[in-house]
């Protein structure tokens, strides 16, 4: 009776839904009354938030992050284990799916077993094992279970040789260490216990070839990538020297905007994590395009379209504000004016350029580097013409303006914060940049952002872009190794332009070309794409697809 009064409230829509299908299930399977009606209803409620390649939304927003795996494909995969011989159709397109989000979830993990804290729920910690787990227990998988078994060890060898556990043994309230920064207000002394879905592993029966496959290396393991999820709007950054991962972002958020530094960040680092403290009612700029009416209280996007996904480049627009009326129509007061910012990557530091159309004067804008974490010591600050830099534990922070910026900020903590705001570690520094629009015309503001690990001075890093040039709303760069990029932000227009030796004709939004002609990569303005090894020409007629 008690669990059969599930079916008498009513849930969230979002994959709470899937609470309901599991208490359900499990009646049905036990032979006790159950709601056949409200089973089959929410097995097909997250259909609309399914968004394809293996990932779903939470909700009706962009809510995309790790509950893919823990709030997802878990709860479908145990449906699949208790009641997929009833519908088996649908049991099978559940494995499908887990099947897409498992090869792609390979590429989040990093050279030391973590994976970049992002989005909420962090306090779950190696909960995202989970989807995986049950794919391996269903034989629904087609990467290698080599490959499953270094994905679990790595994790789990990353998270115990952390101080995740309190001296009596319980997971505590934090990612790593405990960390206000890191709790949602649904947070509570039992909620780390959702990592514990981790040990479906052990339904694997000794038999399966989990137990006896020796370790497989992963992506990160076999060389340096860049692998867009143009479902998720986020592209996957990875350097095997180093181990380090990256997520560039430019589709998920959530609707409270007070998760902001969770979600819309441009970039997730498995070595730089982000700094969540909230001061003034504002977030730091780490990784992010902050903007002020009166410099002190910031904000930064908020509810962001996705432009574009693809390899080594990713896209967003969207509205700056000063206030938020009301999270459920993401209303907000005192609109700004609206930004268009492009992500190029180039190895694995970015080129952030951004086309701000400010609807006053007297807009104040800062944008950080990548946040320098260390729990001791005091790290080695260095600046230059436009240039910042801060270095500590082998670890570096740069930022560099290359067009539009004003003012540079030596590294220091948020408002200058003593106490520490990062996740991760105690104390964390930021090199900024900033500005303030003096008219409503349209502002272009362009800086390389490089977190590395790595002894490198400020000049080296500084030679990794030669020169970069505006001209209006198009930009080039030429980098080190001779390749050159166009872009065109804000209003695409025809156009006709030569890179090494290659001429592009067309409403081009990014092109680039390697110093010898070739490896040349093409995004249009209709989302089509291209890359080749020969001379490309293409014009407005280019079709949607240039696979």
């Amino acid at each position: 009776r008690y669990l059969n009064s599930c079916n008498q409230v009513k849930y969230h829509q979002n994959n709470w839904l899937l609470f309901n299908v599991i208490t359900n299930a499990v009646l049905k399977k036990l032979g006790m009354s159950y709601s056949p009606e409200n089973l089959d209803a929410n097995l097909n409620a997250c259909d609309h938030m399914y968004m394809g390649g293996g990932w779903y939304r939470d909700g009706r927003i962009n809510r995309i992050d790790y509950y893919n795996s823990w709030g997802f494909h878990f709860y479908y995969l145990l449906w699949v284990i208790i009641d997929g011989d009833s519908r088996p159709d649908l049991a099978e397109m559940h494995k499908e799916r887990v099947r897409r989000f498992a090869r792609d979830f390979r590429y989040f993990v990093s050279g030391d077993g973590s994976a970049p804290c992002w989005g909420r729920s962090m306090i779950y910690r190696f909960g995202y094992l989970s989807a995986i787990a049950l794919g391996q227990h269903l034989d629904c998988l087609d990467i290698s279970a080599g490959e499953v078994k270094t994905l679990c060890n790595s994790t789990m060898k990353f998270y115990f040789n952390n101080p995740i556990l309190t001296d009596r043994n319980h997971l505590s309230m934090g990612w790593l260490r405990p960390s206000e920064w890191v709790l949602e207000h649904y947070n509570c002394g039992g909620s780390p216990l959702w990592a514990t879905k981790a040990f479906s592993l052990l339904f694997l029966p000794e038999s399966n070839p989990f137990w006896s496959t020796p370790e497989e290396p992963l992506p990160i393991h076999k060389g340096d990538f860049s692998k867009p999820l143009k479902e998720a709007g986020l592209v996957l950054v990875g350097t095997k020297q180093s181990g380090h991962v990256q997520i560039i972002s430019q589709k998920p958020y959530h609707d409270k905007p007070e998760y902001n530094a969770k979600y819309t960040k441009f970039a997730y680092s498995s070595i730089f994590s982000q700094d969540g403290r909230k001061i003034y009612g504002s977030f730091n700029c780490d990784n992010a395009l902050t903007f002020s009416l009166d410099g002190i209280k910031f904000r930064e996007r908020w509810k962001h379209e996705n432009l574009y996904t693809v390899e080594n480049f990713a896209a967003s627009q969207y509205q700056m504000y000063d206030k938020v009326i009301d999270t459920k129509t993401f209303a907000v007061a005192n609109d700004l004016g609206s930004v268009t910012t492009y992500i190029l990557m180039k190895d694995d530091f970015m080129i952030n350029l951004h086309e701000v159309l400010p609807a006053r004067a007297g807009l104040v804008l800062r944008e950080g580097g990548y946040p320098l974490g260390f729990d001791e010591g005091a790290p080695v600050l260095s600046s230059a013409a436009d240039t910042e830099m801060a270095a500590i534990d082998g670890k570096i922070s740069y930022i560099r303006s290359l067009c539009g910026y004003t003012e540079q900020f030596k590294a220091q903590g948020f408002h200058e914060d003593l106490s520490g705001g990062n996740v991760r570690y105690n104390q964390s520094i930021v090199p900024k940049l900033g500005t303030e629009s003096i008219s409503t015309d349209p502002l272009y503001l362009a800086c390389m952002v490089y977190g590395k690990v790595g002894s490198e001075d400020l000049a080296e890093l500084s030679d990794l872009v030669v020169s970069f040039e505006m001209d209006g709303n198009r930009a080039e760069v030429e980098f080190y190794d001779g390749e050159r990029v166009f872009m065109q932000i804000g209003k695409i227009e025809n156009v006709s332009i030569m890179l090494n030796g290659q001429t592009f004709t067309g409403p081009v939004v990014m092109a680039r070309v390697g110093v010898d002609g070739h490896d040349s990569q093409l995004l249009m303005a209709d989302h089509g794409e291209s890359t080749s090894e020969i001379k490309v020409d293409v014009d407005k007629t280019l079709p949607v697809s240039l696979q």
